[in-house]
């Protein structure tokens, strides 16, 4: 990320995007090269997407557009939701003489809050990463959530992966923690055999309700859209004045051909919104 910032400290101080010494930056096609989903077991991120794909719940109930645990302390122990069961970017897609197609950081974001207290131990949950192949399934991380770090509002719990990631278990049917997994070394992009699926298993204790869960890039995604928005919205600015004036005629950018994970669907329609909100004759050659 620190040629990306260098690159953003020269369009800041020269108040333009091509400044001397500072390569040319397709801001708008970086920008859409950002990765967000938020799942819910209650609705699709996507329309269009297929049933086996999404967050499912095993047992408890909805309560509006939550879903809880409930109370009953047999399924203690048990995966409360699981899913999506989906393949994403393994490496970015957009690449340049500095950043050759790297490894993409993914953070998920588990947003919970504490419910009844139930019992008198302090363990309420594992919040987990599990890489499911045809071959096998291992866990890439695992996070305990106890009653003291749970609120009785909602709060966000990060947990974070990428697929080199050395497991750390392979998991059988129903397991949950199995004998350390072999490490592979892959350099893929996408693998649409790989899927991705976020567990959380209930240990009692406690009530636990989930709102929902964010999954998105580090690079990209939590860098610009969360953390430097106004740098985000300054670049576009300055890309799509410079762009205007040496392409009066045209009318349609191009962004990612044909993309294909999920997580690309709602920053392509981020762009094309902030592109909308500075009034940009310029579309998306996909916008419909």
């Amino acid at each position: 990320m620190k040629i990306k910032l260098l690159l953003l400290a020269g369009l800041m101080l020269t108040g333009s995007l091509f400044s001397q010494g500072v390569e040319k930056v397709d801001w708008v096609y970086f920008f859409t090269n950002a990765l967000y989903t938020k799942w819910s077991p209650v609705g699709t991120p996507v329309p269009g997407t297929p049933s086996s794909v999404g967050l499912k719940k095993q047992f408890g109930e909805f309560v509006g557009t939550t879903t809880s645990t409930g109370i009953d302390t047999v399924k203690a122990g048990s995966v409360f939701i699981n899913g999506p069961n989906y393949s994403q970017y393994q490496k970015y897609v957009y690449s340049n003489k500095y950043n050759q197609n790297n490894r993409i950081t993914y953070k998920v974001s588990f947003r919970l809050k504490k419910g009844q207290v139930i019992g008198g131990g302090d363990d309420v949950c594992y919040l987990q990463i599990v890489k499911k192949t045809p071959s096998d399934s291992v866990l890439l991380n695992s996070k305990l959530v106890t009653q003291q770090m749970l609120t009785e509002t909602f709060k966000d719990f990060i947990v974070v992966y990428d697929y080199d990631f050395p497991p750390l278990a392979t998991l059988g049917a129903g397991d949950l923690i199995s004998p350390p997994a072999a490490i592979t070394t892959e350099n893929i992009i996408y693998d649409i055999n790989t899927k991705i699926e976020f567990r959380i298993v209930w240990l009692g204790n406690a009530e636990l309700v989930l709102d929902y869960i964010e999954v998105y890039d580090e690079d990209i995604w939590e860098a610009y859209f969360i953390r430097e928005t106004f740098h985000r919205d300054l670049s576009l600015k300055y890309y799509m004045a410079e762009f205007n004036s040496l392409h009066p005629d045209q009318k349609y950018l191009i962004t990612l051909n044909e993309p294909r994970v999920i997580d690309s669907f709602h920053p392509i329609k981020t762009v094309q919104n902030l592109l909308d909100s500075i009034s940009s004759p310029v579309k998306f050659l996909s916008k419909k």
